[in-house]
């Protein structure tokens, strides 16, 4: 059955979709058809999308003005290339998610006791409002496989209190948040490859792979230019079954042969009396 209209669909339904996606392409739904138009250029929707997305102390922000702003800072900008690698935060490409995680890495030995706390944070306190109204117990018994876990659940609560209400630009300004969190921000949840400065080796294999990935996919998207030049090239000087020559004129090709074995009779004739002049 075809759907033409929007109309039909539950609200909820709407909200749960938007706020999986990056921010880009529920934008891009604008070009659907005009019910996702209108839906998109609504801030009450955006609005919605924030308070699904991280609950309902995101109601209490009055930093922005502007719903889809605000939700446009927070929100991922695209999805992740998964890689060989195998990095936890490539599980995680929103960006409130993506913090979290890298919180619970730093200072850290053991992959799979990290995603399984990971896990369970997740599992138990879905949105940012949910850390922030946990109990301090609950949170660092959970923590606790990682050590560290009073700083840890104090570093979770104020970067979450920081994500929804305060006005920032970069992770690096939320309490318990470095610079390793900073670049792991801005590669996976910001698409930026540029490597310079980053120290962490693991970020740095990231996005060596991530550049190698690139090269092929740019060279099979543009072609080789000197194949396709000379190609197109043999082509021009061939089209129809006729001879082109380098102005594009077409040429006999009887003739073509003709001159060739005169200039080829001339260079013979030359080479013989330049030998009898030495002579």
């Amino acid at each position: 059955m075809k759907v033409h209209s929007l109309s039909g669909m539950p609200q909820d339904a709407l909200l749960l979709i938007c706020a999986a996606l990056p921010v880009q392409t529920v934008t891009a739904l604008k070009l659907v058809c005009k019910d996702l138009s209108r839906a998109v250029e609504d801030e009450e929707l955006w609005k919605q999308i924030a308070v699904a997305k991280w609950g309902p102390i995101v109601s209490s922000q009055n930093i922005s003005a502007c719903w889809f702003d605000y939700c446009r800072h927070r929100m991922s900008f695209l999805n992740i290339s998964p890689s060989p690698l195998r990095l936890i935060q490539e599980c995680f490409p929103d960006p409130w998610e993506h913090i979290l995680c890298c919180i619970c890495c730093c200072r850290t030995t053991g992959s799979s006791v990290v995603r399984s706390v990971i896990g369970d944070l997740l599992s138990y306190w879905k949105t940012p409002s949910d850390i922030i109204n946990a109990g301090d117990a609950e949170l660092q018994q959970v923590l606790f496989p990682l050590g560290l876990q009073e700083m840890r659940a104090k570093s979770l609560k104020r970067m979450s209190t920081s994500f929804l209400l305060d006005a920032w630009d970069d992770p690096i300004q939320f309490y318990g948040c470095g610079k390793f969190i900073s670049d792991s921000w801005r590669i996976f949840c910001r698409g930026d490859r540029s490597m310079k400065n980053v120290q962490d080796k693991n970020l740095r294999r990231y996005l060596s792979w991530l550049l190698q990935e690139d090269g092929p996919k740019k060279e099979q998207a543009q072609g080789n230019p000197e194949k396709v030049g000379s190609s197109s090239s043999r082509k021009k000087r061939t089209r129809g079954g006729k001879a082109f020559g380098m102005e594009g004129k077409p040429q006999n090709k009887d003739k073509i042969l003709t001159d060739r074995k005169l200039r080829k009779t001339a260079l013979c004739s030359s080479r013989r009396s330049l030998r009898l002049q030495s002579l």
